[in-house]
């Protein structure tokens, strides 16, 4: 199916009629109920929509039973709707309730390219051979959305989700894909509303509607992911000396630590980012203790600590999923490295850490111990050992002058044997000073 330029530049386009049993693929949906149905029509917790005004944003949730009366309101610009669900009425990852969906951004203005064109090259060049077909995608105005709708899976799989986000962008990278719109909070826009900046109407084009598991996703098409999954540990030897491991109650009480440690070097400025540190603290606290009301007095007790602090009431329903989470799966795991991105902890700030720091301060870190471990062991620092070196060829050269002057016709063999070094060194010698 071609379609065409000036119908993405801004006509009107209507759903296709279907009937289930003679339905054609693939189809056009242009209605933003139609496309919302198709993505959650099933599904659990609050969907987000989220639409763009003239100073700044609005973002209502709704459960998918109430949700269509309130979309005619959103049928102007820059309207969107979640890809994922949440337990309460807050779009953050933390928060997630249900992972519906695997999708990629592509941005055609980055490389360009009309969406058209990019179209063409995914059905004839990726579709089915390094992708599987996506259910629909979206002409947004000025790209393409791709999106293909899981088998949902609990917000408890976000790591191993974004282990796959992560190869469908790398994929389609070339193609202009978003490296920031890999997020399970992300939105894309609603068909039937339109994009501010070219006034195209937004719709969505259907290939099929058979939702896909995570395993077979990855089975089919990135078992490399599940390779590393599997093996996520390489051995490796230590030079003798056995390094300190963490045991979970000793990182997770370091990881609390790290957050404290945080706060004081912020001065108590949390600002944007209060919600996580909150969540990720509580979570952690319930770890160390096994016990929510220490765990919730703790998380209260930082946030108290805040210099814009949340309201009590708030605090606690926006980390309320910590409970949740620890209740259905004790070993869910974040990594360092999406802790940093959260907290937007600085490299400086790192330097403070006990544990949450990326692999360069874990790096300098390293270099400092293996530096200290030659020192031990009698190395010296480079700039002793040159200033030796210098030292000693200075005596070599003043040796080799006196000699040169009390036998003028000694060869230079002769001259290397009575310094005790070879005749290269000496040559050199005589030819970069001069003697």
């Amino acid at each position: 199916m071609v379609i065409e330029k000036e119908s993405y530049a801004g006509q009107v386009l209507a759903d296709v009629s279907k009937d289930p049993e003679t339905t054609v693929f693939p189809y056009i949906i242009a209605n933003p109920n139609s496309q919302i149905k198709m993505l959650h029509g099933d599904s659990e917790g609050y969907i987000a929509l989220f639409k763009k005004i003239k100073n700044g944003s609005l973002q209502h949730h709704y459960k998918i039973d109430s949700i269509e009366k309130s979309l005619q309101p959103l049928l102007q610009a820059d309207s969107y709707v979640s890809m994922n669900t949440f337990y309460t009425p807050k779009r953050l990852v933390t928060n997630l309730k249900q992972i519906r969906t695997s999708f990629v951004d592509i941005d055609c203005q980055n490389i360009d390219r009309s969406a058209e064109e990019i179209s063409y090259l995914l059905k004839k060049e990726y579709f089915g051979i390094s992708l599987p077909t996506p259910n629909l995608m979206i002409y947004s105005g000025r790209g393409l959305n791709l999106l293909w709708m899981l088998e949902p899976m609990s917000g408890l799989a976000l790591e191993r989700w974004e282990k796959l986000q992560r190869v469908i962008y790398k994929t389609v990278k070339s193609l202009g894909a978003d490296n920031k719109a890999l997020d399970a909070s992300r939105v894309f826009r609603l068909a039937g509303s339109t994009n501010s900046k070219n006034n195209a109407q937004v719709f969505c084009e259907v290939f099929h509607e058979n939702r896909i598991s995570w395993n077979t996703f990855v089975k089919t098409y990135f078992p490399e992911i599940l390779k590393r999954i599997n093996n996520p540990y390489k051995a490796y030897k230590t030079r003798g000396k056995i390094k300190h491991i963490f045991n979970p109650y000793t990182l997770v009480q370091a990881r609390m630590g790290d957050i404290e440690k945080l706060l004081e070097l912020r001065g108590g400025n949390m600002t944007g980012c209060r919600e996580y540190a909150l969540f990720l603290y509580r979570y952690w606290a319930l770890v160390e203790r096994n016990n929510k009301d220490h765990a919730a007095d703790l998380m209260l007790r930082i946030n108290e600590a805040f210099s814009t602090p949340l309201p009590r009431r708030e605090a606690l329903a926006d980390t309320k999923s910590a409970e949740r989470y620890y209740d259905n799966d004790k070993s869910f795991r974040i990594t360092h490295k999406r802790v940093i991105e959260w907290l937007s902890i600085t490299p400086e700030e790192q330097k403070s850490m006990k544990t949450i720091i990326a692999r360069s301060e874990k790096q300098r870190r390293d270099t400092i111990k293996q530096t200290e471990r030659r020192r031990e062991n009698g190395v010296r620092e480079r700039s002793q050992y040159d200033a030796s070196r210098k030292s000693k060829k200075m005596e070599r050269l003043e040796k080799l002058r006196t000699l040169m002057t009390k036998s003028p016709q000694a060869t230079q063999r002769e001259l290397a044997d009575m310094l005790g070094v070879s005749v290269m060194t000496v040559n050199r010698d005589i030819a970069e000073h001069n003697l």
